[in-house]
């Protein structure tokens, strides 16, 4: 017989059983929320209006000069690598074999001098953002390379006296790391062109060594050595043009596709290696406050890039440093697995996707170009302008039986204006006595002229000017 009495207590021990499964159905929905990523939304207009004006300037296009760009780009692609291989690795073949490669060479490309002095008798300017095409890394990587081609070939002309020809390979090297500089790309095309500029320096002194090498020479190269007032300028506007082709696009609605940005921007790589756990994290994303703090600080960087090293504000790039160490750990993936290792997992991957814009953070950070480019500038146009002054030293001599002058002011009538120093802002210092012409460095302290235009253990940045 049915018991009455026990069905409002089943009835009521089912409602009970119900309500707790809601209540754990309800805080596992709560959790599995909680660890998703926060990715909001804004339009171009709203991200625009939060940045700093001078971000929105855009360039205008010059079509033609794009087009020389393209030109460039295609003679440096069909030099093949294997007929500049026995080139470039001068160092591991004699001298002799390597100049036979050399003038075999120029011999298969007869007109190459030419197309590249028209080319770069004009400003060029790269193709940027997605309309790049092939015209990207490859392309300038192909160019250093003709650089290196240029600048080797020069000097091994002028060891074998053929110095017309040395002179001209040493123009064109030049005229090409000053188009790269300014050609209005972003800011890889800039670093390339200071490595460009470099490999040419290197070359030219080398070459202006040699006993017999022509006075007029020396003069014609000092003068297409001029210095740029707008060295400063062209790499703040790297900084910006990079910012505007890679950042900007990203900011307005990364959801178009979150699978793609997620995985290419918001997650930390992930190691397959055996024993490594995956804990790749999406974190908040809010495009506004993200746009806001990226143009801070691109416009801090680009600011940075237009004053001397010595007023460097690094305040952002700090901050950023000191939030980034502010986040939560990673579980250690060599630790046991168990509930421990489970547990923070979890909980790292909460903490993160609930911190304050976390990938606001990664994007922000990896936006700033830091101390790397100016550093690079700096130390490109330091050499660029010692350089200048050892050449001015050979012409000066050449008139004044063999010595310097007593001070900066002799090179005036040569150089037109005495460096700049671009570490301290201040004149680059002269030594006469030591007979050398330096810059502070990277440290901003004056070594007593501890230089090696190598760079290789020395404190200061110029030259010898011993003969």
């Amino acid at each position: 017989m049915y018991n009455f009495s026990m069905a409002p207590q089943a009835s009521k021990a089912g409602k009970i059983g119900i309500g707790i499964f809601v209540v754990v159905g309800f805080l596992c929905f709560v959790g599995w929320r909680a660890m998703q990523p926060k990715i909001h939304k804004a339009t171009m207009a709203e991200i625009r209006a939060v940045l700093p004006p001078e971000l929105l300037v855009v360039d205008q296009v010059d079509v033609q000069a794009q087009e020389r760009y393209k030109k460039l780009v295609a003679i440096s692609q069909k030099i093949d690598a294997k007929e500049s291989a026995s080139i470039l690795d001068s160092k591991k073949v004699a001298p002799d074999v390597v100049f036979a490669a050399v003038k075999k060479f120029w011999q298969a490309h007869p007109t190459l001098t030419t197309d590249l002095t028209v080319i770069l008798s004009e400003r060029i300017q790269s193709i940027q953002g997605k309309q790049a095409g092939p015209f990207g890394f490859t392309s300038l990587s192909t160019i250093k390379n003709l650089s290196k081609v240029l600048t080797t070939s020069a000097r091994l002309y002028a060891d074998h006296k053929e110095y017309a020809q040395s002179t001209k390979l040493h123009l064109l090297s030049i005229a090409l790391g000053d188009r790269l500089m300014s050609d209005g790309g972003q800011l890889i095309d800039y670093l390339v062109a200071v490595a460009v500029d470099a490999i040419a320096m290197r070359s030219i002194t080398l070459t202006v060594n040699n006993a017999g090498f022509p006075l007029e020479d020396t003069r014609t190269i000092l003068g297409a050595l001029h210095a740029s007032p707008q060295v400063d300028e062209n790499l703040a506007s790297g900084i910006r043009r990079d910012f505007q082709g890679m950042a900007m696009p990203l900011l307005p609605d990364p959801t178009k596709d979150s699978k793609v940005f997620s995985e290419s921007f918001a997650t930390n790589p992930v190691d397959d290696s055996p024993g490594k756990a995956d804990n790749s994290i999406v974190g908040s994303y809010e495009p506004i406050e993200t746009a806001r703090a990226s143009g801070n600080a691109v416009l801090s960087s680009m600011n940075n890039a237009r004053r001397p090293f010595s007023q460097y504000d690094g305040s952002i790039a700090t901050a950023l440093d000191a939030d980034e160490k502010g986040l939560p750990q990673e579980v250690d993936p060599e630790k046991e697995d168990g509930f421990e290792k489970t547990w923070g997992q979890l909980k790292y991957r909460f903490l993160m996707n609930n911190g304050h814009n976390t990938l606001g953070r990664l994007l922000t950070d990896n936006m700033i170009s830091g101390q790397g480019a100016i550093q690079a500038s700096c130390r490109s146009r330091a050499l660029r302008d010692a350089l200048r002054v050892y050449l001015g030293s050979i012409v000066y001599r050449a008139a004044h039986n063999g010595n310097l002058p007593k001070t900066s002011a002799g090179f005036i009538s040569i150089l037109g204006a005495w460096p700049q120093d671009p570490y301290n802002g201040k004149q680059m210092i002269y030594d006469p006595w030591n007979q050398k012409a330096y810059t502070v460095g990277p440290d901003l302290i004056d070594n007593g002229g501890d230089v090696n235009f190598d760079l290789s253990g020395c404190k200061d940045i110029g030259i010898s000017l011993k003969r």
